[in-house]
Order: C-alpha cells, then sequence, then structure tokens
C-alpha cells in the first residue's frame, strides 16, 4: 500500500494536474471574495436608465465618519447586464482596497455597468484625443453621476475626496467625467484612455496619475500623451508613467504601482499643498491623431450601430466591429500566480522524471 502511495505521488502526471488545480483555485479566488464583499445592487436615474452596480462599504464602516469613494469604470469587455463582470476582471485595484489591512484605505467603491452596446464616452477609443464639446456625455455616464449623488446622500461621504479611476474604455471616461465635473473628483488614475486636450485647465487642479503602454495598439499612447502635455503646460498637478514595451493591457502595470493607494488616499481636495506623486516616467510631448470625430447623424449624436466598438474605415470614419478585443478578462495578480506554479509544476515533473529514470537505471 505504502509503495502503490509512493508511486502514484510520484507520479508526474498527478503533480502537474495537482497543481494545475491549486492554479485554478488560486484565479477564481479573488473574484470570489470581491462578489462576497460587494453588493449586487441596482439604480435607475431619472431618465429610466437602469445602472448595476456593485457597491463596497467598509465592514467596520461608521455613520459618524466619513469616508472617501472610489468609482471604477470598467472596460469593454466587462460590458453587460449580469452586475458580475466588471469586477470579476482587471480589478486588482479593487483587491488591493478591500483586502488592505491599512485602515487608512478604508473607503466606499462604486462600480457601475455599462450596458453592452454603449460606452462610457460616445467616441472611438482607436482616434484617441476626441472634442468633448462634440461628444455629448452618455447615458450611462450620466447615471453614473446621478448613482454618485445618491450614495452621498445616503452614506457618509468625505466630499473632499472622492476618486474616480477606470481603464480603456473606462480610462475614456475617467477623463471624461473630470473633465465634465471638475469640481466632483480629488484624483483621478486614467489608464490607457484618452480625453480632450484643449479643456486641460478646467481639471489642473485634480491630481491625476496616468498609465499607458507605448506599444498600445487598441487605445494610442497619443491619448494620454496629449492630455498629461496638455495638464503639464497649464501647470496641472499631473504624473504620467509610460510602460516600454507594453501593449493596451497597461493596468496590470498601472494597479500594481508600489505607492498606487497611499498617493490615491493622501489626496484632497480641501488640503492646498497635495503631495506631489512620484516622478513622471516618460516625457510629456503632445502627439496628433490618425483618426477623426464620430461620425455624426442629424441629431448630432455619434453614429452607433450594434457593438458600440469602434473602428476605422479607410475613410476615417469610425465603423463597428462586432467583437471588442481590446479588454482581455484576466487579472494581474492571478496571471502572475498561475505562471509560478506552472513554472513549479514543470520542474517538479522533470525533476520526478529524472529521478524515476535513475532509478530504473
Amino acid at each position: 500500500m505504502v509503495l502503490k502511495l509512493r508511486k502514484i505521488y510520484k507520479s508526474p502526471l498527478v503533480i502537474f494536474l495537482s497543481l494545475l488545480l491549486i492554479a485554478n483555485m488560486a484565479f477564481t479566488a479573488s473574484a470570489a471574495n470581491l462578489e462576497e464583499s460587494m453588493q449586487a445592487l441596482s439604480f435607475t436615474d431619472s431618465k429610466g436608465t437602469v445602472l448595476p452596480y456593485r457597491l463596497y462599504v467598509p465592514d467596520d464602516y461608521d455613520s459618524g465618519k466619513e469616508y472617501p469613494l472610489l468609482l471604477f469604470l470598467h472596460g469593454a469587455g466587462e460590458r453587460g447586464s449580469d452586475n458580475t463582470v466588471q469586477i470579476k476582471y482587471n480589478v486588482k485595484i479593487l483587491d488591493r482596497i478591500v483586502d488592505s489591512a491599512d485602515s487608512g484605505h478604508d473607503c466606499i467603491i462604486v462600480a457601475p455597468q455599462c450596458a453592452s452596446n454603449h460606452q462610457w464616452v460616445n467616441t472611438p477609443w482607436g482616434n484617441g484625443s476626441y472634442n468633448q464639446d462634440q461628444v455629448p456625455i452618455s447615458k450611462y455616464m450620466a447615471a453614473t453621476v446621478e448613482l454618485l449623488k445618491n450614495i452621498q446622500n445616503e452614506y457618509s461621504v468625505d466630499e473632499n475626496r472622492l476618486y474616480v479611476t477606470g481603464l480603456s474604455m473606462g480610462g475614456y471616461g475617467t477623463w471624461d467625467i473630470i473633465i465634465r465635473y471638475p469640481d466632483m473628483f480629488a484624483a483621478a488614475l486614467p489608464v490607457c484612455g484618452a480625453g480632450d486636450p484643449s479643456k486641460a485647465e478646467l481639471i489642473k487642479d485634480v491630481a491625476i496619475w496616468a498609465f499607458h503602454g507605448d506599444k498600445d495598439d487598441v487605445v494610442p499612447v497619443s491619448g494620454s500623451r496629449d492630455m498629461a502635455a496638455a495638464l503639464e503646460e497649464c501647470g496641472g498637478n499631473i504624473t504620467y508613467s509610460e510602460y516600454e514595451g507594453v501593449n493596451h493591457f497597461s493596468w496590470h502595470n498601472a494597479y500594481a504601482e508600489p505607492d498606487l493607494l497611499s498617493w490615491l488616499f493622501e489626496q484632497s481636495r480641501q488640503e492646498q499643498d497635495v503631495p506631489e506623486p512620484p516622478e513622471s516616467t516618460t516625457s510629456l510631448v503632445p502627439t496628433e491623431t490618425t483618426g477623426g470625430y464620430p461620425t455624426e447623424t442629424t441629431d448630432g449624436d455619434p453614429t452607433e450601430t450594434t457593438d458600440g466598438d469602434p473602428t476605422e474605415t479607410t475613410d476615417g470614419d469610425p465603423t463597428e466591429t462586432a467583437k471588442d478585443s481590446g479588454t482581455p478578462k484576466t487579472g494581474a495578480g492571478s496571471f502572475t500566480t498561475i505562471l509560478f506554479i506552472l513554472v513549479i509544476a514543470s520542474l517538479m515533473t522533470v525533476l520526478c522524471y529524472v529521478v524515476k529514470k535513475r532509478k530504473a537505471e
């Protein structure tokens, strides 16, 4: 019996499959924890738009204490109505806050879900910078603003410490909401997005740490470079981190920044001497985009088709593709864990094979 167990234990296949099972458990554990920690709720705004959202309130919430609030805007791959995928994928920053033992990171988190076929900002994200005057606020962004006001009325929120972050489509949303409501937010973390550089003066007092990969082939890096350069020119509180050799998935890098949470939670609209963010990692040089603005219908709204993922035709007008491929459903922490375990599994498999072969000789 002992001999049989030893043979099973030493089987490379058994070891490999066992570690794959552990990897799968590691991949799903973080998402499961967030789903348990964040309430699944729904909000209907004054125009009848239904907005599913997740809400996190600290376990030891005290109505006599004011809490900062973080708005998280997901990417295109998490659109829908299940009220789950927007926190299940790409949200390592949410895991870091919820799992943090630092009471200074206690905050209320709001994570709305944009519906399929819609966007936080009705502009083709393949074009980069855009003219906000030509792009009315989207119905789901308007609903999100109403939701935030509703939560501020219901919970004890520090109105001087509202923060916003978003990736890809949500990166566009982050720039868009702070420009439309420049007095609402103390800090913003836009990741691989774009905005309207001509309105940089409006948000020069908002503490902003922006991120982008220099090889991004979904949202052009020019979008972040243009905003960073415009803000630097007008004396804004801007830090821009550009990751060399990184494609579209720069949120893996951004949300893993060691100083991210400490920087974020230090920001307040009350304070005159705002702490300086980490040193910028790239030069701030504005670049030109190659695309135009959305084609407009007779009422001035951007033309939409069945999915809302814009690409460009040969004449420069945006069209729609059937599926967004710019937002993979994976998290930085889970990916790293799985890669590490697979490497260990492979090494153990090889080691067991070598040991077995030597004993046979």
